[in-house]
């Protein structure tokens, strides 16, 4: 499998606030958030968050990308203990987890804490473009490769 190879991911969810993305080749699910978070109420953010786990497991994603710029839902303190518990359940499958950084400040301390919070920040890394996201994962990839195949 060539690594540089670019990928046509095929939607396997989109609606109001989020696309996801499936990437066979890779392995990588990424989910897009869109601006419309601005606009969701806690319980649709529960739903949306659920909807991405349950496409974790039936996929099998060993990877996650989240790209969070367009991400404007503030999450109340209180709520990162369940959204927390709720991502973690991901380990099941996925490896390793790349979020691209929100471009709203205040998503952007919630972003970081909830990842803090996790105790999992060697899995979970925040980046700055979806460019520097998808280039440590494929490193994961790459090295996973090596290893299954003893290169």
């Amino acid at each position: 499998m060539g690594l540089t190879k670019k990928y046509t991911p095929a939607v396997v969810f989109d609606n109001f606030f989020q696309t996801i993305f499936w990437e066979k080749e890779t392995l990588i699910m990424h989910l897009v958030w869109k601006e419309t978070t601005k606009e969701m109420t806690e319980a649709q953010f529960r739903e949306e968050v659920l909807q991405q786990v349950d496409l974790v497991f039936m996929f099998q994603a060993k990877y996650w990308l989240s790209d969070c710029r367009k991400f404007f839902f503030l999450i109340n303190p209180e709520h990162h203990n369940w959204t927390n518990k709720t991502y973690l359940q991901m380990g099941r499958y996925v490896r390793k987890s790349a979020v691209v950084q929100p471009e709203e400040f205040f998503a952007q301390l919630a972003v970081d804490l909830a990842i803090h919070e996790s105790n999992y920040e060697d899995v979970i890394v925040i980046f700055r473009t979806e460019e520097e996201a998808r280039e440590w994962l494929m490193r994961d990839i790459a090295q996973s490769l090596k290893v299954q195949f003893k290169v």
